[in-house]
């Protein structure tokens, strides 16, 4: 027996008894041309321009992984399959955000491992997943990513980690001091300093010397006298100071750092030079001396104070001075080098006489604080606004003053509303330091009229003064009617507030210079109007006075900034603009604007992911807010500063709610972005928010990861205040490859002619699902041959007749054996994706054992297809051509198999109605007395070429998603073995079911009984089978097996029977129908050799 037919045999003896027994075999041995089978997936990964290191906090860098999900099958389908999972570890690293990608997504608490459910996916498929990720490890060691795809595992490359080299010093901020020298001739000024070191870098130089420009200036930038060191120049940090931890070596470690050997020497009329040696760069500190966080990435290598002197006299009596540091270039033991141009090197501090001070804080309140800073008329606060005022001096050091001193507070009763006083004693009160509570003695509350106390005369509020004489012993002296330590039940009526500071508050307080500040609580009132200017009054008994005298001008040195002249105007004091009720601020009188409202924006995008040359649509809403019950309107500018690169689409720009809004003014910042600004008027606060909705493209060039930030403001009455969103480009995406055919089944104009010829084709498409282009698309298609462990069953002869390719697109052709030909456009024989080998040419040859195409560019969301055109001559009935074609685009880089079937029909003479049987008898079974000489005449029971069944194929033959390709059903139907019969239907069709002679028109099929007439070559026919199900032939309506024209099967559906009996007679027959096929097959191969 031929080594062909001992296959068959086999594989119809065990197709055979899988029917008998209902399993599901795996697919049959391969044919002897090919192996068949592939790899299902395959996945790989990389980095995006891999850095040759990352800097640890700042470095990010994105990882694409590439995978593949096939049919491994030599013929391969295209079934959609689930349980697409990636996974991604990573370490010294942590994820930025998901793949886009993902139909799922699950990030770890820690965001260093990532579970990707891409959903369901059709086979030939090649996929690319984007993660953005962002090094966080130290210095010298690695970012490594990890990702599993249906058991591969893949790492990628090891990145390591690095900290570039920085070094930074700081002067701003703080808490400087202006402090009386103990010659009262000289008043003595500090300024804090610090040294921030890059962690995980080399370590900077040992000494450091900063160049300092230092002035005494008036309030018109005027010199006021010269500033010089002190004695001893600089000092480890001993107190609180936001930003700056402690030096002194008293505190905690986790708030201390190292005070450096400290020199501080003048150069020039205001010039010095700060020398700072044995810099430690061991780690830093984590918190400030106020137990806040300190910036992430720098440690503190050293801290302290500066230490300055003024002259204080009748030529210098008040003043500013400003110190600035020049920037400062580092270089590190290795080599490096670090240029300091952040902007903190500048600081400034009042020349004022005392420990006094006061005015309004209104950025320490919480949890509303509003934007300004006191005594210099810029603090804006919104009508009906809750706002905070202090008024501060140290407690009574002397024991012969003639009264203890006080700190008083006077309320601009007309426009706010006293709530509540305290007083602070703990700098290190949460959530800042006008919120502690820890005093517990008195506060005097004053709900008199508001009269001098020393005439009983009315007053304004500016010349108030909270009593007469202080007396040491006698807290109550001097107080006129109205003040008491009670607080009274109607707050309303308190225009006052005063506290005795005794000798025993300097071992309570903890505040700078032992200051002890009172802090007021006051609301706006309905009469504060928007516009309204509104002061805050302090004064202080100190020093051994003890007389309460705020109006009195002394030396012409207006110390409690009660005068009405401008001329008296201090240097550290601003004067108020034209139509203020006073003519300047400072300590003792500090003024806030109250506007009617503030302004809210919101800014929204509708997706957060964009592709190049997509719209991007975004909405602003806009409004004003207010605790007025009949606020006024007023004016709102909106502006939107888009991304770079982007451009706002004329014409879209419309009002949803609010205003009417026409276009924008567009203009161009200095960086280059398009801004986009309206103009609303009479904007009603507290009313529904605007709403203005708008469109801009993305630029055609935006990097796949690329993240695109907007802003949109809201301005109104001098307050601005902003939103921001973003998108990203995504990079995930797939592209897909399915191969398929209109002619399914192709009507040949003769059942068996040698010289017939007809056309086969294919049509090849590839789909991009993938956010960027790529560049080529390359694609092998291997064209069918008898035997090629596809499905292909043929003696025909198939030449090539055509490639129809899409513009742009090369064909190559190859005359390669078809055995020895590798599918894959990626393998190295094949030259590679893109680059074809010399095994193939551009010269069409008819004898072309394959095609290999390589397009154009493919676009996002586009398909680019060919059809390959293939000429059959001398095909038979029931011949089956499987194409399969193997792709890689140049984007998602990975492969993409697809296949598909052509089963060939011959046209014969109509064979005799089913119901009009011949032989057999009716009482044997029908296969088991063939008439070999009258093979056109089969008996009603074996299948009739030319009327195939409707019906499902039988269950030997494979289901779409599971083709078998390498054991297709024998191409002789007109003499089929019983296993090749669908036992699905009886032999005479019950009444309900359509005749083969008359059949349902949904259900007519080439070759029934009335066939339409054949189309010209290569024209679609109706198909008769799935086109995914190469090597299905087509079968009649006959029985099951062991059924007759007399006796029909009494089973629908090809049920097995349920009793015990009826499924011993199946088997029976099952077994008889076999060996008799056998026989017929081999008598039948032989009458043709």
């Amino acid at each position: 027996m031929p080594i062909r037919l001992r296959l068959r045999f086999s594989a119809i003896f065990l197709t055979a008894l899988a029917l008998v027994a209902g399993l599901v075999l795996p697919s049959a041995l391969p044919a002897e041309a090919e192996t068949g089978q592939t790899k299902a997936y395959e996945f790989t990964g990389n980095w995006i321009d891999q850095p040759e290191a990352l800097e640890s906090g700042v470095g990010v860098v994105g990882a694409q992984w590439r995978l593949d999900i096939n049919d491994s099958a030599a013929a391969p389908g295209n079934a959609n399959v689930d349980g697409n999972v990636l996974e991604v570890t990573l370490e010294n690293a942590v994820f930025t955000d998901t793949p886009e990608t993902c139909e799922s997504a699950e990030l770890s608490e820690d965001r260093r491992s990532v579970t990707c459910d891409l959903g369901e996916r059709a086979q030939g498929t090649a996929e690319v997943a984007f993660t953005g990720v962002l090094a966080d490890g130290p210095a010298g060691s690695f970012v490594t990513a990890t990702g599993t795809f249906r058991g591969h595992e893949v790492k990628l490359p090891e990145i390591p980690i690095i900290k570039n080299f920085g070094m930074t010093a700081k002067f701003d901020g703080g808490h400087p001091q202006s402090l009386i020298a103990t010659n009262t001739r000289y008043q003595n000024i500090n300024f804090p300093f610090s040294i921030s070191h890059a962690q995980q870098t080399a370590n900077g130089p040992d000494s450091v010397t900063y160049r300092l420009d230092i002035r005494y200036v008036d309030q018109n930038g005027r010199m006021v006298a010269t500033v010089d060191p002190r004695q001893t120049s600089c000092s480890a940090n001993d107190r609180i100071q936001s930003g700056y931890p402690f030096s002194d070596g008293q505190h905690a470690e986790n708030q201390s750092t190292h005070f450096p050997d400290c020199t501080l020497r003048k150069t020039g009329d205001t010039t010095f030079e700060l020398t700072l040696s044995d810099l430690n760069y061991d780690n830093g500190p984590r918190l400030d001396s106020n137990g806040q966080p300190l910036p992430v990435g720098w440690d503190v290598i050293a801290a302290g104070n500066i230490h300055l002197q003024v002259p204080y006299n009748q030529q210098a009596r008040g003043g500013t001075v400003r110190l600035k540091a020049e920037p400062q270039t580092y270089t590190s033991v290795e080599g490096e080098t670090y240029e300091d141009t952040l902007d903190n090197k500048t600081n400034a501090i009042p020349v004022v006489r005392g420990a006094f001070t006061g005015g309004w804080v209104l950025g320490a309140q919480r949890p509303n604080a509003y934007p300004g800073s006191p005594w210099t008329n810029t603090y804006r606060v919104p009508a009906g606004a809750t706002v905070t005022s202090v008024a501060a001096t140290t407690p009574t050091t002397s024991q012969n003053s003639k009264a203890h001193n006080w700190v008083c507070t006077t309320f601009d009763t007309e426009y706010v509303e006293f709530q509540d006083a305290r007083v602070s004693l703990k700098r290190e009160a949460q959530p800042t330091y006008i919120y502690d509570d820890s005093y517990e003695g008195d506060i005097w509350y004053y709900t008199g009229d508001m009269v001098d106390a020393w005439t009983g005369e009315p007053v304004d509020p500016n010349f108030f003064n909270c009593g007469t004489e202080a007396k040491r012993s006698d807290p109550a002296h001097g107080n006129p009617p109205g003040w008491s330590t009670e607080k009274p039940d109607d707050l309303s009526t308190v225009k006052a507030v005063k506290v005795e500071l005794r000798p025993e508050l300097l071992a309570e307080t903890t505040h700078e210079e032992s200051v002890v500040y009172l802090v007021s609580e006051l609301k706006l009132k309905p009469s504060a109007k928007p516009g309204q200017d509104v002061y805050t009054w302090a004064y202080s008994l100190e020093q051994g006075r003890n007389e309460w005298r705020a109006d009195r001008i002394q030396n012409n040195l207006d110390y409690y900034d009660r005068s009405m002249n401008p001329d008296l105007a201090e240097p550290h004091n601003t004067l108020t603009p034209e139509g203020w009720r006073y003519p300047y601020s400072g300590p003792g009188r500090d003024a806030l604007l109250v506007v009617g409202s503030f302004p809210l924006v919101e800014n929204l995008i509708e997706n957060t992911e964009y592709k190049p040359g997509d719209v991007a649509k975004y909405t602003v809403r806009y409004g004003l807010e207010s605790n007025l019950a009949e606020p006024d309107t007023d004016q709102v500018v909106v502006k939107n500063t888009l991304a770079k690169g982007m451009e706002y689409v004329p014409g879209t720009a419309q009002a949803r709610t609010g205003a009417a809004v026409g276009e924008p003014e567009v203009s161009t910042n200095d960086d280059g972005q398009q801004v986009l600004t309206w103009t609303i008027d009479n904007v009603l606060p507290n009313d529904e928010l605007g709403e203005i909705v708008f469109e801009a493209t993305v630029p055609d060039d935006a990097e796949p990861g690329a993240v695109f930030v907007n802003k949109a403001t809201a301005t109104s009455q001098e307050v601005t205040v902003d939103d921001s969103v973003q998108f990203v480009v995504p990079r995930s995406g797939h592209t897909s490859i399915v191969k398929d055919t209109e002619q399914a089944t192709l009507d040949l104009p003769k059942a068996d002619d040698p010289d017939q010829d007809v056309t086969a084709w294919w049509d090849v498409k590839v789909t991009s699902e993938d956010p960027n282009t790529s560049s080529f698309v390359d694609v092998i298609d291997s064209l069918p041959y008898d035997g090629d462990g596809r499905g292909t069953s043929t003696d025909a002869q198939l030449k090539l007749a055509s490639v129809d390719a899409p513009q742009g697109a090369t064909v190559y052709y190859t005359t390669v054996d078809p055995a020895e030909l590798d599918e894959d456009p990626g393998a190295e024989v094949n030259g590679g994706a893109g680059t074809p080998s010399d095994i193939w040419s551009t010269e069409f040859t008819e004898d072309a054992t394959a095609v290999r195409v390589i397009t154009g560019e493919l676009a996002p969301g586009k398909t680019l297809s060919f059809r390959v055109n293939l000429s059959v001559i001398g095909g038979k009935n029931g011949d089956i051509l499987v194409n399969k074609a193997v792709g890689r685009a140049e984007s998602t880089q990975l492969r993409m198999r697809t296949s598909s079937p052509v089963t060939f029909i011959g046209a014969e003479e109509p064979s005799p109605s089913p119901s009009e049987p011949t032989e057999p008898s009716p009482s044997e079974p029908s296969p088991t007395e063939p008439t070999p000489t009258e093979p056109s005449e089969p008996s009603p029971s074996e299948p009739s070429p030319t009327e195939p069944s409707p019906t499902e194929p039988s269950p030997s033959e494979p289901t779409p998603s599971e083709p078998s390709p390498t054991e297709p059903t024998p191409t002789e139907p007109s003499e089929p073995t019983p296993s090749e019969s669908s036992p699905s239907e009886p032999t005479e069709p019950s009444p309900s079911e359509p005749t083969p002679s008359e059949p349902s028109p949904s259900e007519t099929q080439p070759g029934s009984s009335e066939p339409s007439s054949p189309e010209p070559s290569g024209s679609a026919s109706t198909p008769t089978s799935t086109p995914e199900e190469p090597g299905v032939t087509e079968s009649s309506t006959a029985g099951q097996p062991g059924a007759t024209p007399d006796q029909p099967s009494d089973r629908e559906d090809g049920d097995l029977a349920s009793t015990g009996s009826a499924a011993l007679s199946f088997v029976m027959g099952a077994v008889a129908l076999i060996g008799l096929g056998l026989v017929l097959t081999v008598v039948r191969r032989q009458r043709h050799s």
